[in-house]
């Protein structure tokens, strides 16, 4: 989980109004990228000129953050059980390496970042 910077779904989602009671909202789609990367840089492909990857956003209020988080992990376990994957860990992602221009409410970024850790412990992992 990590803070929302994806302008086209924050597009998506501001093109009605919306009231409280419509989230949670969850957007997804599946994308092409096209690049081109020097060998090795995409995890050990060789020269990957074109990928398709995930992106998806969840805009709920802070209440929602823990289920939301519970969902995820739920749905993406599922998917992973079907296929046989092994067990799974979560690990949560470090914080900023280089300054960046606080966004939103002071504190906002840390509280939901707690939020989404208890969803976590919640869904059984430990981070």
């Amino acid at each position: 989980m990590k803070p929302m910077n994806c302008p086209f779904h924050i597009l998506i989602y501001k093109d009605q109004l919306r009231s409280y009671r419509d989230l949670p909202v969850r957007l997804g789609e599946l994308g092409t990228v096209y690049r081109y990367e020097r060998s090795g840089v995409m995890h050990g492909l060789l020269r990957v000129r074109g990928f398709t990857q995930d992106d998806a956003h969840i805009f709920c209020t802070p209440q929602q953050i823990e289920d939301e988080v519970i969902g995820c992990i739920d749905f993406a376990k599922a998917v992973l059980d079907t296929y046989g994957s092994p067990s799974s860990r979560l690990s949560s992602p470090p914080g900023p390496q280089r300054p960046q221009p606080l966004r939103g409410q002071r504190g906002a970024m840390g509280a939901g970042t707690e939020l989404a850790e208890e969803g976590a412990r919640r869904a059984g992992y430990s981070l």
